[in-house]
């Protein structure tokens, strides 16, 4: 009796001492299992250091690339502005050239005819040859400025180009010589032979003389009763041996299409 109950205590012994064990392993084990989960850098940190170091690579790639285009963008609109600056600069530039040329011819205007520039008026073509009709012209002076009708016009180096034929306060119309029909008594170089020029339009004049008097293509044309004033040069002399006379061509030393600046004589 006192057998069996000795056996059946080492048996609950044997047991509690089994169950121990097993728990202290079960928690071992349980330990190392949340612990791989918590600190999982022990075993895996090669590897999330090979994904976190290509994860930057590529970012720094994205950053660089976003940078290269920012920059180049920039640089684009830079180049653009400094075009646009470069563009205007030289219109600028080309302005005040042009302005520079015009003060040119403006002084040479004024003083190349000493005393003469003290009773002329200088004034701008509004409107010439080429977008007037019959060989006029509209000047920005007028009665305001002591401008009527009458008064010579001339250009250049005492150029006659024509005179008033119309005076308005603030704008006037010249008629060119040239007009058709219109004559202009002259003088050919250079022996002074007295003759009449007669308008063709288009700025043409002719002059018809003696056949045995020689004329030379690009004599001078003065005007007569004037000491100085040039109407044009011989252009082209034609002559026919059954004609007594002979046809004489010229024109104004200068292109009318392209004055821009006159002068108009207001005391004759």
């Amino acid at each position: 009796m006192n057998y069996h109950q000795h056996s059946r205590k080492r048996s609950r012994l044997k047991s509690t001492f089994y169950a121990a064990v097993i728990v202290i392993v079960v928690f071992f084990m349980l330990t190392k299992f949340v612990s791989f989960f918590t600190e999982p850098t022990t075993l895996l940190d090669p590897v999330t250091s090979t994904l976190w170091g290509g994860e930057n690579k590529f970012s720094q790639a994205i950053r660089n690339s976003l940078s290269f285009f920012v920059e180049k963008t920039n640089l684009v609109k830079s180049n653009v502005e400094l075009t646009d600056r470069v563009r205007s600069l030289h219109s600028i530039e080309l302005y005040v050239q042009l302005l520079e040329e015009e003060n040119d011819k403006l002084r040479n205007i004024l003083g190349k005819r000493g005393g003469a520039s003290t009773n002329s008026i200088v004034a701008a073509v509004l409107a010439g040859p080429g977008r007037t009709t019959y060989d006029t012209m509209i000047v920005d002076v007028g009665t305001r400025d002591g401008v009527v009708a009458g008064n010579q016009v001339i250009v250049g180096e005492g150029v006659l180009l024509g005179e008033v034929i119309e005076a308005l306060p603030r704008t006037s119309k010249v008629s060119l010589y040239t007009a058709p029909d219109v004559e202009t008594h002259v003088l050919l170089n250079p022996d002074n032979i007295a003759t009449v020029a007669v308008g063709q339009g288009g700025g043409n004049y002719k002059m018809i003389v003696p056949r045995d008097i020689s004329i030379l293509e690009g004599s001078i044309i003065k005007v007569r009763g004037s000491r100085d004033l040039v109407l044009g040069t011989v252009g082209n002399v034609k002559s026919d041996p059954a004609d007594p006379f002979q046809e004489i061509l010229s024109k104004p030393p200068v292109n009318v299409r392209t004055i821009k600046w006159v002068e108009v004589i207001v005391d004759k």
